[in-house]
Parts: C-alpha cells; sequence; structure tokens
C-alpha cells in the first residue's frame, strides 16, 4: 500500500478494454466488499460489463489530492491504438481544457442554441458519429494489436524443445542493484513436458514443477563445471588483467612523456613553477605560472629542489618548471607617461 493519505492507502483502478478509459478511486481498505462496492458504483454509471480481468498485480503518497489530475491527463491523452482520446470515444466530442478557454477556441465562442427541434437533431447526428467512431477505434485497435504482435515475434527466436532437454530461464524481474554483471539468466532446468504455443513446464530440484512461455527459456549445453577448474581460470583471468594493465601503463607513460619538453636545469637557475591546482574562478586571465624561485638542487630523474623567500625548501619535477629570463621589478618604480592634449 501507499503511504496514508486522508485515511486512505490503497487506488482501485479500472481500465476500459476498448475505449481506454479510466476510472480510479481511493480506498482505505482492499477487501472485497470495497471493491465490490466501487463495481456497483461503475455499472450504476456504465452498465454491466461482458467480463472484468485482474492483473492481480501488487499493491503500489499525498498521492490522493493528484488522483483527479492523474485521471484527466489519462483520459484526454491521445491512445495510439485507438486513435482518438478516451474520453472523445466514451462522449464523443474533444474534452473541454482550461487553455481554449484563455485562446477562445469555438466551443467558448459559440453561442447556446435552445431550439429543441434543432437540438434533438444535432443530438441524433452526434450519436451517429459515437458509433462510428467507436467502430474505427476497434479498427484501428485490432490494427495496432496486430503490428504489435508482428514487433514482438520477429525479436523472438524459434527454440524447439523436447521432453528431457535442459534450459536456462530469463528473470526478467532480476533489480540491476544486485550486481552489474550478475547474469539475468537463471540455473539450469529439466523440460518434463512441451505443450502447444511454446509453453514448457520446467521441473527443479527444490520445488514443484512450473510453466513458463517458451521465449523465455534457452538451450543450456554446459554440464556442473568443478570449483578446481573455476579457480585455475580466475587465477588465468587475474594474470591476464595484470598484463593488461601493464600494457596500458607504459602507453601511457609514453603519451605523458612525448608531450614533455626536454629541459636542463643548474643549481642557481631560476624557474616558474606550473600552478596546476589554480582555480579558474579566480581570474579568467590569471597565470598559472607562480614564481620565480631558484634551485638549490637538482637529483636524478628530472626532480629539483625550489627556494622560495617566505618558506621551506620544496621538491617539485622537473616538467613543472621552466626557465625565468626576467628581472624582478621594483615595486615602487613607476613609468613616465607623457600626456597630450586633445587637439594634438
Amino acid at each position: 500500500p501507499f503511504l496514508s493519505s486522508r485515511g486512505n492507502k490503497y487506488i482501485l483502478v479500472v481500465v476500459d478494454y476498448l475505449s481506454k478509459w479510466v476510472e480510479a478511486k481511493a480506498l482505505p481498505t482492499n477487501d472485497a466488499r470495497v471493491v465490490c462496492k466501487f463495481l456497483k458504483y461503475l455499472f450504476a454509471r456504465f452498465g454491466s460489463p461482458r467480463a472484468i480481468i485482474s492483473d492481480r498485480g501488487e499493491n503500489q503518497a499525498s498521492w490522493s489530492d493528484k488522483l483527479d489530475e492523474a485521471l484527466w491527463a489519462f483520459r484526454t491523452a491521445y491512445e495510439t491504438p485507438i486513435g482518438c482520446t478516451p474520453y472523445k470515444l466514451v462522449y464523443g466530442k474533444a474534452c473541454h481544457l482550461p487553455i481554449e478557454l484563455e485562446h477562445k477556441a469555438y466551443w467558448a465562442l459559440k453561442q447556446a442554441n435552445f431550439d429543441l427541434t434543432v437540438v434533438g437533431d444535432h443530438q441524433k447526428v452526434q450519436l451517429n458519429e459515437l458509433n462510428e467512431l467507436r467502430d474505427h477505434a476497434y479498427e484501428n485497435s485490432l490494427i495496432y494489436k496486430e503490428k504489435t504482435k508482428k514487433i514482438h515475434d520477429s525479436k523472438i527466436k524459434n527454440r524447439v524443445f523436447n521432453v528431457g532437454d535442459r534450459g536456462l530461464l530469463f528473470k526478467s524481474r532480476l533489480k540491476i542493484f544486485s550486481g552489474k554483471l550478475k547474469t539475468r539468466w537463471s540455473r539450469p532446468f529439466t523440460i518434463t513436458k512441451v505443450f502447444h504455443y511454446g509453453t514448457v513446464e520446467l521441473s527443479q530440484a527444490n520445488g514443484p514443477n512450473f510453466k513458463v512461455n517458451g521465449h523465455r527459456v534457452k538451450h543450456y549445453f554446459g554440464g556442473d563445471v568443478p570449483q578446481l577448474v573455476q579457480l585455475n581460470e580466475l587465477n588465468e583471468l587475474c594474470d591476464h588483467a595484470y598484463e593488461n594493465s601493464l600494457i596500458y601503463k607504459e602507453k601511457t607513460k609514453r603519451i605523458h612523456d612525448s608531450k614533455i619538453k626536454n629541459r636542463v636545469f643548474n643549481v642557481g637557475d631560476r624557474v616558474l613553477l606550473f600552478n596546476s591546482r589554480l582555480k579558474n574562478f579566480l581570474g579568467k586571465l590569471k597565470t598559472r605560472w607562480s614564481g620565480p624561485f631558484t634551485i638549490t638542487k637538482v637529483f636524478p630523474y628530472g626532480t629539483v629542489e625550489l627556494s622560495q623567500a617566505n618558506g621551506p625548501n620544496f621538491k617539485v619535477n622537473g616538467h613543472r618548471v621552466k626557465h625565468y629570463f626576467g628581472w624582478d621589478v621594483p615595486q615602487l618604480v613607476v613609468l613616465d607617461l607623457q600626456t597630450f592634449p586633445m587637439d594634438q
């Protein structure tokens, strides 16, 4: 059930098989008494149906406040199988929407006709049009279902099963979050009976036999794999993954080294340090090179030690450093600028 909303915990939904017209009601319980009461209410409005089909689905939280809006949206939505909206198929006209009042639709502009004779004739025409509309919707529904069946059947492989064959069962309700690489085919079952139209009966070791559709089963040609074989395959897989990791790291190192300029540094050289952690939001045109610093020591493999005025020495990789050939500009020096009048 849903979370309680104004004392209601369930939604009972009824959909007409042809027109797709939907009715729903918020209920505090889901027992037979309230279900029968709601069905009697529908029978009084639309008449007795030829059959009632229940999916027996699981019960699916301020949801009751939006129930009427959801029904309105569903009833006025275009349905491909019937070629129109459920509202039009039931009432024979399009549903009047609030936006049509704002933009002045035809029905909002025309004046009411109070002539009983004219209104009666017009109503007879509407009833005839409604019957034609329902017949047309029924034909569209048959065409749509036939197309859907062809598409569905084209994706199903034609498998032939015999009694005694072993097969794997596809678990369509498997949750993805239980494991990304977890297989969706469950353990091999034995086929005990083959029915018409592709249905097969499967047997399991610790449970009763059950029937499934044949397109959810595929042949199983393997056997029980010994545990030692699985461990050997796992070790080989680990070794193969380690070799691939070494190859990948070597390729990455080559690409990285090809982009590094070969610079030679000596003790006493002045350099600039590339600040890779500088945030761009501090300034679009702000340089990413800080310093200058003085090299106090050069180590093998390109590492250098830098000294700074207000801090200890530190080591960095040589590819983050470049030579500095400038000089320190005194802070108090002001350039001698000449000004000229506007007319010159």
